[in-house]
């Protein structure tokens, strides 16, 4: 069985406009909220932590545990130059490979459009998935727990 942690970055600049997208935008602040967040992760044996390559992302990662182990491409924001069935199939496709990888609990920091694609994989029922949100998943071949922590 394989254990994952799902979870959106923390509060950016960018999460403040109108506009979304592709921004590499910094986190705006650390929460209590998020700090209660960090609680909930540290209490927990994780292995390695994944992000986007993005800043907000790679800072969320260190404000959590003090680090960040990789960035991994496909799990950046939402390219408006691609089709979302292309994208969708390559956020799976790199998801299948760390479940291969890893078999200790791990860690995804991503963004809302890259946790929805990887629970679409599972046909899950997508959350309301706001900033700091943390999801576990427990999978077990095509058994797929979800559990929302926060």
């Amino acid at each position: 069985m394989n254990t994952v942690y799902l979870v959106r970055h923390f509060k950016a600049f960018s999460n403040l406009s109108m506009f979304k997208g592709w921004k590499n935008a910094p986190l705006i602040f650390f929460r209590v909220a998020e700090k209660r967040n960090a609680n909930v992760l540290k209490e927990n044996s994780i292995n390695r932590i994944y992000c986007s390559p993005l800043r907000r992302t790679k800072q969320t990662a260190i404000k959590l545990f003090g680090r960040y182990d990789f960035c991994v491409k496909s799990f950046e924001e939402i390219d408006f130059s691609k089709s979302l069935d292309e994208q969708n199939k390559g956020i799976q496709e790199e998801f299948a490979k760390l479940l291969n990888k890893n078999k200790k609990p791990f860690v995804i920091v991503a963004h809302k459009g890259v946790i929805h694609s990887i629970l679409k994989k599972y046909s899950l029922d997508i959350p309301n998935i706001g900033t700091g949100k943390i999801i576990k998943l427990q999978i077990n071949g095509k058994n797929v727990k979800m559990e929302l922590l926060n």
